[in-house]
């Protein structure tokens, strides 16, 4: 069974220049705003930036344009990776009945790809009138880089967010398409799958205090089949480690593969609980000529103030191919599609809650149970 990680090293690695370009355009949330470390997703609409599935020197290509609709500029970026064709902010259609929803109605806004194989609509709930967002995709390639990605990424307040305290991720959630046709074998192999998933990307110090470090935390929401193990990765590049943890789901915070008619349900994570399970044990790291090294916390560290979360990001992948060089087959060996809606997300840091290497030795505190 297919056990890699959500999003691989090289997609990552294009992800973090990506979100920190955000504040070369003056998106970076206020200091001030402490009660939501990743603002924008709540209870108004605002005019989301538009990634254009480019890279230039070296940074990912945001669209000068905003779409024309009312609101103020978002922290938040709607990011393309490996499309056939890309959401332009252009492709912006009101009142489309074509986007009529069972329980939100027609899409207040709609965004889609010329080919119609992704989009973003965004509805209105009808009591509360929050907006809701629904990212939709389907088909994509796998290569070495990973499938094909549609998701929104926002960047922390300067400085970051320390993992000195606890940190909730909340957010209201529900698939609103979901199917899969293909063989077990391909989906076994990843050549065919549909993911849906939250990522963080955290620095740590190294053991010198000056050498900066990454952790890519990623919790997975909902999957077209069933992944049993976690996903472990580390590379080391001039002192600077690489670390991916894919956290295995949690029952109470994990979608199931189907489509869901009823009201969005309430998901919440400790980010701190994930980051026990990563420590729990050594990580094997690779450097640059291949030597194999075991890496974990040093014995004397204690405080996680200096861990930083900087970005986060929440979406799909989805492929019907697989176009890596062990493949025995690269033709299309079946059918996905995903679509998530999402409302009303929050990550929020509890400064009553210290949170220290001790507190993994703690009893966890049972999940929320979603409402």
């Amino acid at each position: 069974m297919s056990d890699r990680s959500l999003t691989n090293p090289k997609s990552l690695v294009s992800l973090w220049p990506m979100v920190a370009f955000l504040h070369l355009i003056g998106l970076c949330a206020g200091a001030q705003e402490t009660t939501n470390a990743f603002p924008g997703i709540g209870s108004e609409i605002e005019r989301i930036r538009f990634h254009t599935g480019q890279v230039v020197d070296n940074q990912p290509q945001i669209s000068p344009i905003l779409p024309a609709i009312p609101g103020s500029p978002s922290h938040w970026s709607l990011l393309q990776w490996a499309q056939p064709q890309v959401i332009l902010p252009t492709s912006l259609k009101t009142d489309d009945p074509t986007t009529r929803d069972a329980r939100f109605g027609v899409a207040k806004y709609a965004f889609d790809a010329s080919d119609r194989h992704s989009h973003m609509w965004i509805y209105q709930e009808p009591v509360s009138h929050h907006p809701v967002y629904e990212l939709y995709e389907r088909g994509g390639a796998l290569t070495p880089a990973g499938g094909a990605n549609v998701f929104l990424a926002s960047d922390a307040p300067p400085g970051g967010i320390s993992l000195a305290n606890e940190l909730l991720y909340e957010m209201d959630a529900k698939l609103s398409k979901a199917s899969v046709d293909a063989s077990l074998t391909a989906q076994r192999s990843g050549a065919v799958l549909a993911q849906v998933f939250a990522g963080f990307v955290i620095h740590f110090p190294e053991q010198d205090g000056k050498t900066i470090s990454t952790l890519f935390l990623q919790l997975p929401i909902a999957r077209s089949i069933a992944s049993l193990n976690e996903y472990r990765s580390c590379t080391l590049d001039n002192g600077r480690r690489s670390v991916i943890f894919g956290a295995l789901p949690a029952n109470n915070s994990y979608l199931p593969f189907k489509i869901d008619k009823g009201p969005l349900r309430h998901l919440r994570f400790n980010l701190n609980s994930y980051i026990c399970d990563l420590i729990s044990r050594p990580v094997i790291c690779t450097d640059s000529t291949g030597q194999k090294t075991n890496w974990s916390l040093p014995a004397a560290l204690v405080s996680f103030q200096d861990w930083k979360l900087l970005n986060m990001y929440v979406g799909l992948e989805t492929e019907v191919q697989d176009l890596r060089a062990q493949s025995p087959k690269t033709e299309p060996q079946g059918k996905v599609e995903v679509a998530l809606q999402l409302a009303n997300l929050k990550v929020t840091p509890d400064y009553r809650a210290d949170f220290n290497r001790a507190s993994c030795a703690l009893t966890k505190p049972a999940a929320p149970l979603n409402r």
